[in-house]
């Protein structure tokens, strides 16, 4: 897992990118993941950091399931090309 400073211009602080949750099979569905993300509110809590957001493809159910428990969808889609 790595957490990532992300500066916003218009954001009072500086913003956590949570990049890469990943536990592994035997861990899923034993509270490991929903940790490691309060571990992170922490840790940007006491950066002051006022957010911490991440990403996660739509068909990561299982994931998004946890994820509608302890934060907000955004509402952003993000586009992308490469190039």
């Amino acid at each position: 897992m790595t957490i990532i400073p992300a500066y916003n211009p218009i954001a009072i602080g500086p913003n956590r990118y949570l990049q890469d949750l990943f536990t592994t099979e035997s861990a899923r569905g034993k509270g490991v993941a929903r940790a490691l993300i309060t571990a992170v509110y922490e840790q940007a809590r006491l950066a002051a950091s006022p957010r911490v957001y991440w990403q996660t493809h739509e068909t990561n159910t299982t994931a998004m399931a946890l994820y509608d428990k302890v934060a907000e969808k955004s509402g952003f889609v993000v586009y992308r090309k490469n190039i």
